[in-house]
């Protein structure tokens, strides 16, 4: 929280019309007129990029972690990202790999199974 707090002051500092706003534009790239992004997406496209992330939200919710990453993994490449569908879900399988590798095995840390199938459902949340 403190560090969003701060980064928040900071663009608002810099969003002033002074010494200091302009520097900090300078130093910190945070100038509008410059962005980072050579174009500046649709709003219908932010849309789905947030209604995704929403959905990916939902169905870790629901069918749990293990399989919303990779279904996720897999959609977003394919559809948003124009892959082919091997690549996509070779990308998701490999991503399932690590996670079970990293939080089921290394760190035998459970991680969320669903509202589904976890026994004790959203009090497991």
């Amino acid at each position: 929280g403190l560090a969003t707090a701060a980064l928040a002051l900071l663009d608002l500092l810099s969003r002033g019309d002074n010494r200091l706003g302009a520097a900090l534009r300078l130093s910190l790239g945070a100038d509008f007129s410059s962005p980072e992004m050579g174009h500046d997406p649709a709003f219908r496209r932010e849309l789905a990029m947030v209604a995704a992330m929403i959905g990916c939200v939902l169905a870790m919710l629901t069918i749990g972690i293990l399989p919303a990453v990779p279904l996720f993994i897999a959609l977003y490449m394919r559809f948003w990202g124009g892959r082919p569908w091997l690549a996509a879900l070779i990308s998701a399988l490999a991503v399932l790999g690590f996670v079970i590798g990293v939080f089921e095995l290394a760190l035998d840390y459970r991680l969320y199974r669903g509202v589904l199938f976890d026994p004790k459902g959203f009090d497991a949340w």
